[in-house]
């Protein structure tokens, strides 16, 4: 109700479409200062479909950054999706399919998050398996390592804390 709090509550505000759907008619018809309309707009990007055409044209500037050993802008190809998998899907494809190994291991893992919110278990354990090969591979960048490892430890499965005490025994 008071636009103005917005920026201080930011992350208490509940990811939900009732919620977004009044952020949106804030951010259409209130009067609003130039930083708290950046700071909604940036919320309805990143976490509503309503500006959906503005977060598919920001998943241009994800790409790898080789000389810093990175993803530039990861925050946009996980906020799309978590805001419209059918968008993020052909993408995510595409790129388990390219030669960016930062950029498989990424969208293998947003993959291997959907299935676990999806309850596919086939696929859980598909993605699993190519994220622990991923994992344990010594050619592969570091960068890819660490994210499959951090993606598979911040899930439950059988056998976690086993493997991931395992890896220990790897001196990389």
């Amino acid at each position: 109700d008071d636009p103005s709090l917005f920026a201080k509550f930011l992350n208490l505000v509940p990811e939900t479409k009732a919620a977004a759907t009044k952020i949106k008619e804030v951010y259409d018809k209130a009067d609003l200062t130039d930083l708290l309309r950046l700071y909604i707009k940036d919320w309805l990007i990143f976490k509503s479909d309503f500006l959906l055409d503005e977060l598919l044209a920001e998943v241009k500037t994800v790409k790898e950054d080789e000389k810093n050993g990175t993803i530039e802008n990861v925050r946009v190809l996980n906020a799309l999706a978590e805001v419209k998998w059918e968008a993020a899907e052909p993408l995510l494809r595409d790129l388990i399919a390219s030669a960016q190994p930062r950029l498989r291991t990424l969208a293998n893992t947003l993959f291997y998050l959907h299935a676990i919110a999806e309850k596919d278990s086939a696929a859980e354990e598909k993605y699993r398996e190519i994220l622990k090969t991923i994992a344990s591979n010594r050619d592969q960048p570091s960068y890819a390592r660490d994210l499959a490892i951090e993606r598979l430890s911040s899930t439950e499965w059988a056998g976690r804390d086993e493997w991931y005490l395992a890896l220990f025994q790897d001196e990389t």
